[in-house]
């Protein structure tokens, strides 16, 4: 039975993908569709290249690549389908596309496009198994709908390799060519169960009831146990929390904090394990105040110095010269020098909400800098995590910012013309709101700008929670170390609203007085509307500049 659970596109689109899966169940009487992309947005596909956009079509949104707007002359963009490569399976890659040409020869056997299959393990891109040209070019320009129908097929019993790893895909447009993809269906027959909708990771108040769901394809009936794990890796020791059932029930308390992924199972000997799904308190997920210790004053998640021992004030230490308490941390803008929070790795990764970042900091330095950072950048040769997490920095434009960076790209937000390099204390507090599809940086409690991030979607980081550099990919290696003072850094695992960051702010510097949204009918701009308003409103009473001035008394 065929399970469309996924698709969200048209009408049309939805005919065409049952049309073609029934011809193709001709062949695979088991058949069951387990992934579809209806391609209207960039998320979850990583660009590889440059050259990737969205496009407004007769029937929805599908994705363009062209490759003469790429360097080199070559796009590309790749997806991690998370799908596992059981053996002994057929597996069908659908897409609904069309290839340009934009000059040459329209009998030229170059292909407009290609497909990669990828075996992808702890989400780094291992190998590629297959590598096929799809379509031959056409004309520029060319009839975008309706799309055409190509499939890339294999069987895991040719590539045993890379059985038990996840399906990677890439798809390619290069030589001045131009690719639309409408949609993307991916097709399983096999005894093995597969696992085809994930656990999403769950961010929720205490005491309040949240679900974890897997759907998975089985040709017989499947068995499902759930499993909850400390550190984010599925070890043999893990505690069985819920079985006989695809949904778990869980009470979001300190207690139940972690992950939890599912095993199923049926008549056959394979199993298929989902990936692991986080459940978090929405909270202050920590908060490192530097009162001459690294301690985490929220919880757990202490900070160590790398590099060398805290010494006097002026030099790498601890600081008499705080916005908290007694001291702050110093650090010189030394690469080998820099405070990090052991074991972090899997833990500050949670966006269902989305995440908020606070740093106090006090500096004349105007270089490029990380200030607070848990992000990836570029670790591996084949490593679709090269743009990952999120960072708090000073930018070398001269204005504080935030990005996130994932699937879709990166987004960056920078502050306005006010300064924070002046040697005075500031406090940065970057935003990302998932609800809102917005990332927001504030000054010193002011909303400074925001960015929509409607395409991106933060991607999970495997570094540590970093201060004072941008990233770490070897210990006593880091970039873009910051010189000058930090103090009262905080992480929570939901969005501040700006209510939330003025309070922040005056909690430190009670003089402080902040608008957090403009008000209709504040003539004195002092964020209140009162009698001095009333008489500016008064004094224009029946003022009219129509002509002819009778029309003033219609």
């Amino acid at each position: 039975m065929l399970n469309m659970f996924i698709i969200k596109g048209e009408k049309m689109r939805l005919k065409l993908i049952l049309s073609l899966v029934a011809g193709l169940l001709v062949s695979y009487s088991s058949a069951e569709i387990v992934f579809t992309d209806d391609m209207d947005s960039l998320v979850p596909w990583e660009l590889i290249t440059d050259g990737m956009d969205t496009t407004e079509t007769g029937d929805g949104t599908a994705i363009r690549m062209s490759s003469w707007w790429a360097s080199g002359g070559y796009s590309q963009m790749a997806q991690n389908t998370k799908l596992t490569i059981q053996p002994n399976a057929q597996y069908n890659i659908i897409i609904g596309a069309e290839g340009h040409k934009e000059s040459g020869d329209p009998n030229d056997p170059a292909k407009a496009f290609g497909v990669n299959v990828w075996s992808v393990q702890d989400n780094l891109w291992w190998d590629y198994f297959i590598q096929q040209d799809v379509a031959p070019v056409f004309n520029w320009p060319a009839t975008e709908e309706p799309y055409d129908t190509y499939t890339v097929s294999f069987n895991s019993s040719d590539h045993s390799d890379f059985v038990g790893q996840k399906l990677g895909i890439d798809i390619w447009t290069k030589w001045w060519n131009n690719f639309s993809a409408d949609w993307i269906a991916i097709e399983y027959s096999g005894d093995a169960p597969l696992v085809k909708t994930q656990p999403q990771d769950v961010v929720a108040e205490e005491n309040e009831t949240v679900q974890f769901i897997v759907e998975a394809s089985s040709a017989t009936a499947a068995n499902y146990e759930w499993k909850k794990s400390a550190d984010a890796e599925i070890d043999s020791g893990d505690t069985v929390v819920g079985t006989n059932s695809n949904t778990l029930t869980v009470t979001a308390n300190a207690a139940n904090e972690g992950w939890y992924y599912c095993v199923v199972s049926n008549s056959s000997s394979e199993t298929d394990t989902s990936i692991p799904a986080g459940l978090w308190l929405k909270q202050e997920v920590a908060n490192w105040k530097f009162n001459n210790d690294l301690t985490d004053s929220s919880g757990s998640w202490d900070a160590q110095l790398d590099g060398i021992d805290f010494v006097d004030s002026g030099q790498q230490g601890f600081d008499s010269n705080a916005i908290e308490g007694d001291y702050s941390v110093s650090l010189q803008g030394d690469s080998n020098a820099y405070l990090t929070v052991p074991g972090s790795e899997d833990y500050f990764n949670s966006y269902v909400q989305g995440v908020t970042v606070n740093a106090w900091v006090n500096t004349s330095d105007p270089n490029w800098a990380g200030i607070v950072a848990k992000q990836d950048r570029a670790i591996a040769e084949f490593d679709r995590r090269d743009w990952s997490g999120w960072i708090l920095s000073a930018s070398s434009s001269g204005y504080p910012s935030f990005s996130v960076r994932g699937t879709g790209g990166a987004a960056s937000v920078e502050g306005d013309e006010r300064t924070v390099y002046d040697g005075q204390w500031h406090m940065l507090t970057g935003v990302y709101d998932n609800a809102a599809d917005e990332v927001r940086l504030y000054i010193d409690g002011e909303l400074s700008n925001s960015v929509s991030v409607e395409d991106i979607a933060p991607d999970k980081s495997k570094q540590p929670v970093n201060i004072g550099i941008a990233d770490s990919y070897e210990l006593h290696n880091a970039t873009n170390p910051y010189k000058g003072l930090i103090d009262d850094v905080s992480i929570y695992s939901y969005p501040l609203t700006a209510g939330d960051v003025a309070l922040k702010y005056v909690e430190l510097v009670p003089e402080a007085k902040i608008c957090v949204e403009e008000i209709p009918m504040d003539f004195t701009d002092d964020c209140k509307v009162g009698f001095e308003d009333f008489v500016h409103f008064a004094a224009q009473w029946m003022e009219c500049n129509l002509y002819p001035v009778e029309k003033c008394f219609e």
